[in-house]
């Protein structure tokens, strides 16, 4: 995967991350224990945490495939994780 921008760079790095998160937490529920917080996912690039918040900031990024809007979509908007700046 090749990365058009730090933006891009650090956004995939975070749905990469939300993925584990929901191995993890999927995990976690199977041996009863349920998360009942979201969980914190840290970035440093603070473009790639508005793009994970806003869908609206998607139809800027369309060269980002749709495979990568998973955090976005699925964790976020779904309250399992929250995206915070480092």
């Amino acid at each position: 995967m090749v990365a058009l921008s730090s933006t891009e760079s650090e956004y995939i790095g975070l749905c990469y991350a939300g993925q584990h998160l929901a191995y993890l937490r999927t995990l976690f529920e199977d041996i009863s224990q349920k998360q009942k917080v979201p969980t914190k996912l840290f970035c440093d690039n603070q473009a790639a945490i508005i793009l994970s918040k806003d869908a609206q900031f998607q139809a800027r990024m369309k060269h980002i495939q749709c495979k990568y809007h998973y955090l976005c979509n699925d964790l976020v908007a779904k309250k399992e994780a929250i995206v915070r700046y480092i």
